[in-house]
C-alpha cells in the first residue's frame, strides 16, 4: 500500500481594506501556497512565487516585504492559521514607492494600527481578473 501525500491548498486573498482601489485589486486572489509541510510562500495572482524579504517560508508573526507592481509590500501582524478548516490567514499591509523606501523617516513609527488589512482562506478560487473585466 502507497503512503497518501498531503494535499495542500492555496489559502488565497479574499478581502481587502484600504489603499487604493488599484492596490486593493492587485492583493486580491495573491495566495500564501505550500511547497510541504508548514512551508508557505507568497505568490501573486499569476502563480508565480514572489521573493520575500527575509527570505524563507512564512509563518505567524513574521512580518515580509516584496516587489510588486513596481511597489514595495510589506506585509505586518501576519497571523498564519493551519490548525483551522478552512486554513486562514490575515494581516496587515503598507505599500510604498521606492523612493518613499529609501527615504523613509526611520525615527517615525507610523500609524501600524491603522494600516490597511487582509482575510485569505483555503479552498476558495475566484477569478478576479475576470471579474473586474465583467465589471468594467
Amino acid at each position: 500500500m502507497s503512503k497518501l501525500e498531503p494535499v495542500f491548498e492555496p489559502i488565497t486573498i479574499n478581502f481587502v481594506t484600504g489603499g487604493t482601489p488599484e492596490q486593493q485589486a492587485a492583493l486580491m486572489g495573491c495566495s500564501f501556497d505550500s511547497k510541504s509541510v508548514d512551508a508557505y510562500f507568497f505568490y501573486d495572482k499569476q502563480g508565480k512565487e514572489k521573493s520575500t524579504s527575509p527570505a524563507g517560508r512564512l509563518s505567524s508573526g513574521r512580518n515580509f516585504t516584496f516587489i510588486m507592481d513596481g511597489l514595495i509590500w510589506t506585509i505586518h501582524d501576519f497571523h498564519l492559521d493551519l490548525g483551522s478548516n478552512p486554513q486562514t490567514a490575515r494581516g496587515k499591509w503598507r505599500v510604498y514607492t521606492t523612493l518613499e523606501h529609501i527615504h523613509a523617516n526611520q525615527g517615525k513609527p507610523g500609524d501600524i494600527e491603522d494600516d490597511p488589512t487582509f482575510q485569505a482562506q483555503s479552498g476558495i478560487h475566484v477569478d478576479y481578473e475576470a471579474a473586474a473585466s465583467a465589471n468594467a
